[in-house]
């Protein structure tokens, strides 16, 4: 049977790197940086800054993603708003309604899983 698992690179301690990001569920980006730090200076033919390189590659590819998912939550969110309830406080507009306050506890509630929570496991 041959597969990444059976590397040497990938077996050097007390646990496969493919068993620990399995374990810890994480998503593919993730994986890629765990993978390339752990065999970075071990796999043959291949140098160890040149991992190190790949892992930031994929570390920064996954904050791109991350950001620009809050970026369109926060688009999304802002239009789901105009023209249902003030943005602002001070706004001239009229007083909110039950209706605009459970939206407005909605849209809040849903951020905070989404994204807020996120930010923690970073």
């Amino acid at each position: 049977m041959s597969g990444i698992t059976e590397q040497p690179y990938y077996n050097r301690g007390k646990i496969k790197v493919g068993v620990f990001i399995r374990d810890q569920k994480l998503c593919f980006d993730k994986g890629n940086v765990i993978k390339y730090v752990c065999r970075a200076g071990f796999k043959p033919g291949v140098s160890e800054v040149s991992d190190l390189r790949k892992a930031i590659d994929s570390l920064l590819m996954l904050i791109q993603h991350i950001e620009e998912e809050a970026a369109e939550m926060e688009t999304v969110t802002l239009s789901s708003l105009r023209g249902v309830m003030p943005l602002s406080k001070d706004s001239d507009d009229e007083k909110p309604t039950a209706a605009r306050e459970i939206l407005y506890d909605h849209l809040r509630q849903r951020w905070e899983r989404e994204y807020a929570n996120k930010e923690k496991q970073s």
